[in-house]
């Protein structure tokens, strides 16, 4: 008998695991569905975010959430469901597959007594914003339900790993070469550089001086990022956040996993060899070890991110520092003209068919976006986009060429300064990371790039010179919990990239 109880507890069990199992299934699958017929409907879209080094992405996002939160009391006078009154209140909400952004603690930064920037997100992270529309026809047809619902999903992650989307198509001989102009941009990469091409590609490597070379190659790009250039990569050097691209947790084999894919370095002096000498050489070679860890970051990190991420996006947003790349002279602009360049050829990996992309979309839409225009007079305004304009001019005709719609704009998601005239110049007042009263007057920004000549450098020189102040958000915000924060031109940059959905 006892048996015979013990038989069919087992079985009561295993049943229970069985439906629980089914249950969880069929939730997931309706779920599914679900998302699926508002993405078709086209009530269900997402936004990829991210940004060049130190375009302000978290404050960006903060803040855009902010605006369509506030709803009414928003200044949005340039985005049509908010002028239509149609926009009747909106929602915020995670996504299943994905950390919930920090909304609230990055509000909570900018309200705190002593209002400070909040902390930039690292890795991937998002939400899910429900918007309660008015109906454009709710008022000629009283026997329509008179409003709707549009989910739009916010999706943030590291401009680095969007450049890394570029790997796909590299192969370690053809970065290796690539690096080897790159390593030019600073000092300590021109050090590096040395060292490097010093090994000799096809003789034996030495992992203990592997690891001292990808240490000093990690801190070469955390170091090319602190002086404001754009193009650095592989990117999960810089994050380091594995367990988020690959599923892991963030555990000791987590960490295991991050050191074993990150085993590579840019073999710079291969260049001198043929390519047969190369793939000829010995299993255990600089060159060998080092391709075979670089394909393992391709595939096991960067593919993933494609398919299991970017491939999900159906809109981008790209946010530019462009004030700094000018501040940071020729090279600077150059470099983040590059990176744009190539990025934009990462929206068509992968075509596929008109059938199978409405179940896997493609974006059809990026909009590069020059952000922290508060630190210039309204006047230069349209100059830092005019500007912003022939920076991306080549990524402008990749993108359409790859059939997206490219768009430009220049914002502030924040205002953190006000105007004034000082000694009849137009002069930019605001408070400095210690909270002191500051004004500056700033050189007038070029329409377009200034040649890199003799007679260039004359433009050049006072960008050059100028010390851009860190402004600190505005004081009125401290104590502000519920506030509509203060922006330029998100109104129109929110038309833009949803208006035409909504």
């Amino acid at each position: 008998m006892p048996e015979k109880s013990s038989s069919k507890t087992s079985l009561s069990s295993s049943w229970n695991r069985w439906s629980k199992s089914l249950a969880e299934n069929a939730l997931v699958g309706r779920r599914a569905a679900k998302k699926q017929l508002q993405r078709i409907s086209d009530r269900r879209f997402s936004i990829g975010i991210t940004g060049l080094s130190r375009s302000g992405k978290t404050t960006f996002i903060t803040s855009l959430i902010n605006q369509l939160l506030q709803g009414e009391s928003a200044k949005l006078g340039g985005f049509a469901p908010a002028m239509d009154q149609r926009l009747l209140g909106a929602k915020i909400h995670p996504l299943d597959d994905l950390p919930l952004f920090p909304y609230q603690a990055s509000l909570a930064n900018l309200t705190e007594a002593h209002p400070q920037w909040p902390e930039a997100t690292r890795g991937i992270s998002g939400c899910l914003l429900e918007l309660k529309l008015a109906k454009k026809d709710a008022n000629f047809n009283p026997l329509k339900r008179e409003y709707y619902s549009c989910w739009i999903e916010i999706r943030d992650y590291p401009g680095e790993w969007l450049l890394d989307l570029q790997l796909l198509e590299m192969s370690f001989a053809d970065w290796s070469a690539w690096y080897a102009e790159l390593f030019n941009r600073t000092e300590r990469g021109q050090q590096l550089a040395k060292k490097i091409s010093s090994l000799a590609p096809l003789a034996s490597f030495d992992q203990s001086e592997l690891n001292k070379l990808i240490i000093e190659f990690s801190e070469y790009l955390l170091d090319a990022k602190a002086q404001g250039f754009s193009q650095i990569f592989p990117g999960r050097f810089l994050t380091g956040d594995w367990s988020a691209a690959t599923g892991q947790s963030d555990d000791a084999s987590s960490q295991l996993a991050q050191a074993d894919l990150c085993n590579f370095i840019p073999l710079t002096g291969a260049k001198s060899w043929s390519l047969e000498q190369l793939e000829n050489a010995e299993e255990n070679s600089w060159y060998k070890v080092c391709k075979k860890h670089y394909q393992q970051y391709v595939d096991q990190l960067v593919k993933p991110f494609y398919s299991e991420f970017f491939s999900k996006i159906d809109r981008q947003i790209i946010l530019v520092d462009l004030i700094a790349s000018l501040n940071g002279g020729p090279d600077k602009l150059q470099d983040t003209r590059q990176a744009l360049s190539g990025i934009s050829r990462s929206f068509s990996y992968g075509k596929q068919g008109k059938l199978a992309r409405l179940f896997s979309p493609k974006i059809d839409k990026v909009l590069f976006v020059a952000s922290k225009i508060d630190q210039l007079v309204a006047s230069d305004h349209e100059a830092m986009r005019q500007l912003l304009a022939e920076v991306v001019q080549a990524a402008y005709r990749q993108a359409r060429h790859q059939g997206v719609t490219p768009a430009i704009e220049a914002i502030s998601a924040i205002r953190a300064s006000k105007e004034t005239i000082n000694q009849g110049q137009a002069a930019i007042v605001g408070h400095n990371a210690q909270g002191q009263p500051i004004g500056y007057v700033h050189p007038p920004i070029p329409e377009q790039i200034p040649a890199n000549t003799e007679q260039g450098q004359l433009v050049w020189q006072p960008f050059i010179e100028w010390k851009i102040p860190l402004l600190s958000p505005p004081a009125a915000l401290a104590g502000q919990h519920n506030a509509c924060l203060p922006h330029i031109r998100l109104d129109s940059l929110l038309q833009v990239i949803v208006g035409d959905k909504l």
